[in-house]
Formats: C-alpha cells, sequence, structure tokens
C-alpha cells in the first residue's frame, strides 16, 4: 500500500497531467454534481476555497457564483502560515483580492465572520477514501479549523478524482469529511 506522502505525490501529479479541457470538465461536473446534492438556502453560510491555479485546484468559482445566487453568505479562508491556522472572511463579488503567498488568493482588506456562523465547508483536497479521510498538502490546515467548529457545519469534500478504498496513516486529529462531490456524483461517508 502506498504511503500517504506517496498518494499525496501521486494525486499531485495526476492534477498537473490534466488537459484544459479535462480539469474545466471535471470543475463542471462538481460543480453540478455540488448543487444538485446538496440545498443551500439564504440562511447559510459557506466556506469554500479560493483555488490556487498554479496548483491546479479544483476551479470553485462557478461554485462560488451559484451560492451567491441562491443568496447564501460566501466566506473563504484566510490563513496564518505561521501558526498553520485559518480564519475566515466574507467573499463578495466585489471583494478585491491579493496574493499572498503560495499562490494563494484572500480578501486584500478581510471582513471576518465567527466560524459559529458557518453551516457548511466545501473542503479542498487531492484524494479522499471510502471513509471519508482526504489527503491535502500536508499542512494540517483544515483539521485545527475543523477543531473549532461545531460538529454540525457539513464538511464536504470537492474532488477531481473519485475515491480510493483505504488512506494510510490516518492520526486522531484527521477529520473525516461527511461527503465530498466528485465528476461522478455525490459519495456520503
Amino acid at each position: 500500500m502506498a504511503t500517504k506522502a506517496e498518494l499525496r505525490a501521486a494525486y499531485l501529479a495526476r492534477r498537473q497531467a490534466l488537459t484544459e479541457a479535462e480539469w474545466a470538465a471535471r470543475s463542471f461536473q462538481v460543480a453540478q454534481h455540488l448543487f444538485d446534492q446538496v440545498t443551500f438556502t439564504p440562511e447559510d453560510t459557506v466556506h469554500v476555497f479560493i483555488p490556487i491555479a498554479r496548483k491546479r485546484e479544483l476551479d470553485t468559482w462557478p461554485i462560488i457564483r451559484g451560492l451567491w445566487e441562491r443568496g447564501c453568505t460566501v466566506v473563504v479562508p484566510v490563513s496564518n502560515m505561521a501558526t498553520k491556522t485559518m480564519e475566515q472572511a466574507r467573499l463578495l463579488p466585489d471583494t478585491p483580492l491579493a496574493e499572498v503567498g503560495y499562490g494563494m488568493q484572500e480578501p486584500a482588506d478581510p471582513e471576518f465572520m465567527a466560524a459559529e456562523q458557518i453551516t457548511h465547508v466545501l473542503v479542498p483536497l487531492l484524494v479522499v477514501d471510502r471513509q471519508g479521510h482526504r489527503i491535502g498538502y500536508g499542512g494540517g490546515f483544515y483539521d485545527r479549523f475543523f477543531e473549532r467548529i461545531s460538529p454540525q457545519v457539513k464538511r464536504i469534500g470537492l474532488s477531481l478524482e473519485s475515491p480510493v478504498d483505504d488512506i494510510p496513516e490516518v492520526h486522531e486529529q484527521d477529520v473525516p469529511l461527511q461527503g465530498c462531490i466528485t465528476p461522478k456524483g455525490y459519495v456520503a461517508f
């Protein structure tokens, strides 16, 4: 069985090998399945990541626009690289963004919001297993973030790939997802 580091490297390479058309089609399919399978209302506050273009992360802009169209409040991560923690700031259609390093974009003048307001977290990942354990970039930002939010918040992964059977080296602090949207549909855990 591959190690977590080997799976991370393999799925980063797979993502980079996608053609522009494949990447765009998979991103579109994920957005379509998300809105087909999850009901969002104007009362929802949805935490969603802004994609890192150089890492070819799933394009979340159609999702963000779809959430705005449904009247949802959209918040995005604002990372503290020194402590490997995240806060959340409101994202509006006219929010100016600034690149903050590692290719990440964040609101230039963040309007921070309380974690207690969040109803859904749409989580970036490289690969997920059938138990909801995910592999990200290895910094633990989302695991620390999950410790701060209510267990009732829906944690839904967004993946360009289908789940694998098992991810090795799962640790106690690794918080599983409740579901994942892939180009093939919704997977519940």
